[in-house]
């Protein structure tokens, strides 16, 4: 049951309109689990039990953590559940190269074992937010271990917690001591006229971004990207930079209706995206994009490995090795183990130039400037895009073409015969002026349109100006999108 069909509107509509009616707070929390189990059933059948052993586990261990004194036993319990929460992620999501690995061994040990596949990966279903509930999991037992949290007595609602249906399917990852306190805080849940209109304008944000931009990029993408090495650099370049579009209207549309629908319910859950192709530097865009794994990556990794506390070289270390891991969260690919080093490669980067080596010294007035700021937006960009070209592509072949055409543009060697200027100018014209106005509005607006709350200035509107926006919304889905719904790119992580 995808977020972008009428299935979970309707799904949603009705758990929505039965929690209510429902008189004590201890039964609305009962029927949204029975409702998230349903979800989860009806997504991934039998793999629900996963789900179950996963959050059984980091519960018991809560508590055991929270109630022994010996220091000993307290890092038994919590290597436990990490264990085997990382341990079941790994062997679903990382099957293949396991069975690889085994049969390799079996091979080497036993002759006769070398043609035998150990493990058949191709048996193995992913279960439905395995990446997602499992971080979340391991969070609740890292901040009762840090002190940070007394555990839940009620198991009902920590089940909750890792299940419910609008986050379970891609986040964002939400922390235990955002949300247990929200639902056993001992207030029923309701519906205000406020929380419904703020969560429905998110709703249909999300709508718009995912079935009307992203959902039709896809085939402007994927052709370019099915056999790359027809190309050009300048169809590559924007294919990448659509695709970047498109990635971003997807992942950040599902966390609007995500969030959106946790908000009719009375519940308020952080951003997950905050203009993240607005930041000036690498730094700036991993406060930005996906915030609950970068915040999750910084808290329960980078932090607990000497963050910037290690002296120079174990900063930088840190930092690639942060994000080489938060590569290999997305999957086990080449690409995203690449992706990861690169990212972790620019935080270096931006960090050694401009604070350990003090490389930008005395440019702080210039920086403030309005077309510095668009410089670094720009700049910033195009690492950034580079960065999902290295995500996007299917092959290491692909990447080296692709690399070489993104890098090295071979449209500027047309420029060299005064028979092509013509053309070239002319192909490349609208993209030119398109490129210098969205320079321009960086240069003026930028601040201003970060600093607003959008979503908070459109739920407020007079209700017959809503009521027109969300006729706008419902106009736009109808004629803009493309049909049937497709999958999230995030739900296969």
């Amino acid at each position: 049951m995808i977020f972008n069909s009428l299935q979970y509107l309707v799904f949603f509509a009705v758990v929505a309109l039965v929690t209510v009616l429902f008189k004590f707070r201890q039964n609305q929390v009962a029927f949204l689990l029975f409702s998230s189990c349903l979800f989860y059933l009806l997504s991934s059948s039998y793999l629900i039990l996963c789900l179950f052993f996963v959050s059984l586990i980091t519960y018991f261990a809560g508590q055991a953590i929270y109630r022994e004194s010996s220091i000993r036993w307290r890092r038994f319990y919590l290597a436990f559940s990490v264990i085997y929460a990382l341990g079941q992620l790994g062997l679903f999501k990382y099957s293949d190269q396991l069975s690889s690995i085994l049969s390799l061994f079996m091979g080497a040990a036993f002759g006769s074992f070398a043609n035998c596949t150990i493990l058949d990966a191709s048996c193995l279903l992913m279960p439905l937010g395995i990446s997602f509930y499992t971080f979340q999991s391991l969070s609740y037992v890292f901040d009762i271990y840090l002190g940070r949290l007394r555990p839940t007595p009620s198991l009902k609602e920590y089940i909750l917690f890792v299940a419910f249906f609008p986050q379970i399917t891609s986040g964002p990852i939400v922390r235990a001591r955002d949300f247990l306190h929200q639902i056993g805080s001992g207030g029923r849940l309701s519906v205000s006229a406020s929380n419904l209109k703020y969560g429905i304008t998110l709703i249909g944000i999300g709508l718009i971004k995912k079935m009307v931009i992203a959902d039709n990029l896809v085939r402007f993408v994927d052709p370019i990207f099915a056999d790359p090495t027809n190309y050009n650099s300048l169809r590559i370049i924007l294919a990448t930079i659509i695709f970047a579009v498109q990635l971003y209207c997807d992942f950040s549309g599902y966390s609007d209706i995500a969030i959106g629908s946790v908000r009719i319910l009375g519940l308020r859950y952080p951003a997950n995206f905050n203009n993240p192709y607005l930041a000036l530097n690498p730094s700036d865009f991993w406060r930005r994009w996906h915030i609950s794994l970068s915040s999750f990556l910084r808290d329960y990794l980078y932090i607990p490995l000497g963050g910037n506390r290690a002296g120079v070289f174990r900063t930088h270390l840190n930092l690639l090795l942060t994000m080489t891991i938060c590569g290999l969260w997305h999957g086990s690919s080449w690409n995203f183990l690449i992706w990861g080093a690169y990212h972790g490669f620019l935080l270096s980067a931006h960090r050694l130039i401009f604070r350990d080596l003090s490389l930008a010294r005395g440019m702080d007035t210039i920086s403030k400037t309005r077309y510095w700021t668009a410089l670094g937006v720009l700049a910033t960009q195009y690492l950034v895009s580079l960065g999902w070209l290295i995500f996007r592509v299917n092959d290491l072949n692909d990447l080296i073409y692709c690399l070489n055409k993104f890098i090295f543009w071979d449209f500027l060697s047309r420029l060299q015969y005064p028979g092509l200027v013509f053309g070239f100018i002319k192909e490349t014209m609208p993209f030119l002026l398109l490129f210098g106005f969205y320079v321009a509005l960086i240069a003026l607006y930028r601040n201003e349109f970060c600093s607003k709350d959008w979503v908070g200035m459109l739920s407020s509107l007079k209700l017959k100006y809503w009521m027109a926006y969300l006729m706008a919304v419902i106009f736009a889905l109808i004629w803009f999108s493309p049909g049937s719904g497709t999958n999230y790119i995030y739900s296969a992580f």
